[in-house]
């Protein structure tokens, strides 16, 4: 799990899970033990995998969300608030996308199966997100972020939602907060 900035750098990166683990269930877990904190008034974009709560927000489910629905003419004009706002949370987790392009660009190790221990993977990951974010800042004229700066990624638009509503790993003060958060900036997104 990585939080980006819009700048596609890496402002957190959790690496070391060994198996499979649902998206909501490393965040959970990173959170309470304390390393991954949002700092107050502000939130990230995530997407279906995770709860939507006031730190988190995540799309609408059951309304057009990927890109490419919204690609052509006849499909660009928005149906309702969740319609508009899923348009722009895709567009804005685009920033994620591209960051993730850019560091398997560089770092081609990221693409295949590494004959190293799983420890030393782990710390593979880390460095190359580390190694990543200095280039960004300290080299701006760096051919991959050039190249695909101003480009929208090609999203997974096979991925599928988990089966399972990841809103119940949230307690339902927090979920009811970030819903009115969510109906906020939707109906924001609408009216302006």
């Amino acid at each position: 799990m990585a939080a980006c900035s819009f700048d596609h750098t890496f402002l957190y990166v959790a690496a070391g899970w060994e198996g499979s683990a649902s998206d909501m269930s490393v965040l959970r877990a990173t959170l309470e033990d304390g390393k991954f904190n949002v700092p107050e008034g502000h939130f990230y974009l995530v997407d279906s995998g995770y709860a939507n709560t006031s730190k988190f927000i995540a799309p609408y489910r059951g309304s057009r969300y990927h890109l490419g629905d919204f690609a052509n003419r006849t499909t660009r004009a928005y149906r309702d608030t969740k319609d508009k706002y899923n348009h722009r949370h895709a567009q804005l987790r685009n920033a994620v996308e591209k960051a993730w392009g850019i560091l398997k660009q560089i770092f081609k190790i990221l693409k295949v199966a590494a004959p190293f221990p799983y420890k030393t993977q782990v710390k593979i990951v880390v460095a190359c997100c580390v190694l990543h974010n200095f280039i960004a800042r300290h080299q701006g004229n760096d051919k991959y972020f050039n190249m695909l700066n101003g480009l929208e990624m090609n999203e997974d638009e096979d991925e599928v939602e988990e089966e399972e509503d990841p809103q119940y790993m949230v307690g339902a003060d927090e979920s009811l907060r970030g819903e009115q958060l969510r109906n906020r900036i939707a109906l924001q997104l609408w009216n302006n």
